[in-house]
């Protein structure tokens, strides 16, 4: 299984990745264990977030289970060090050609900010498997399934301002995972592991089947 494969089939059977933007490194390690612990098998670490990179690399030391990969990517330089701290994959805000080039040359996957179709056509040009559809809370669900239509091969990842509980809607709209924040990742940490095993329930109910999430693989 390719690096990009890896990473969609934990999207798919979690239904979402975490993202973690913090003001302080310590709320940023305290938020991603508790989510990694109660079982959620990917998140980001926003760049904007003090220690970023510091965090990213203890956090494959510690969560060899789980992807973790660096957030709000905005250019190359960026991507390097996000990179050569341990990223498993790299998002961004928007489509930036040198990112995309350098993660393929790496074989990190890139998944490039997108909101219309012309600038979802050029990730996928430029060799983007996942394209986090954003804003994804402006736009609605009508949106994505819009865009299914003449986009049925690109593996959309709606992200910002969706709600815990509207992420099946996304789901049933085509969106192979959502991008959850402040919706999965705020609170305390008993908090925490409460949205990930509601998010798993949604899962294992949206699938039809047992939950598989939401519990400490360890």
């Amino acid at each position: 299984m390719t690096p990009t494969e890896q990473l969609l089939a934990t999207i798919d059977r979690h239904g979402a990745f975490g993202i973690v933007r913090t003001a302080d490194a310590d709320s940023a390690r305290t938020r991603a264990d508790a989510a990694l612990a109660a079982g959620l098998g990917a998140l980001e670490v926003s760049l904007v977030t003090p220690g970023a990179l510091r965090i990213i690399e203890a956090l494959r030391s510690a969560a060899p289970y789980a992807l973790v990969g660096a957030g709000t990517v905005t250019n190359e330089t960026d991507a390097r060090s996000a990179i050569d701290a341990g990223a498993q994959f790299v998002v961004s805000p928007a489509v930036d050609v040198g990112v995309l080039s350098l993660a393929a040359r790496e074989d990190v996957p890139a998944v490039p900010g997108a909101m219309t179709p012309t600038e979802i056509v050029t990730a996928t040009t430029h060799g983007a498997r996942v394209v986090k559809l954003f804003p994804a809370g402006t736009l609605g669900t009508r949106y994505l399934r819009e865009l299914r239509g003449p986009l049925p091969h690109v593996a959309l990842v709606p992200t910002g301002g969706i709600a815990l509980d509207d992420v099946p809607a996304w789901w049933k709209a085509g969106a192979v995972g959502c991008g959850l924040g402040g919706a999965l990742l705020d609170g305390t940490p008993a908090e925490i592991r409460a949205a990930v095993g509601r998010l798993a329930d949604q899962r294992a109910e949206f699938l039809g089947t047992a939950p598989t999430a939401g519990r400490n693989p360890s």
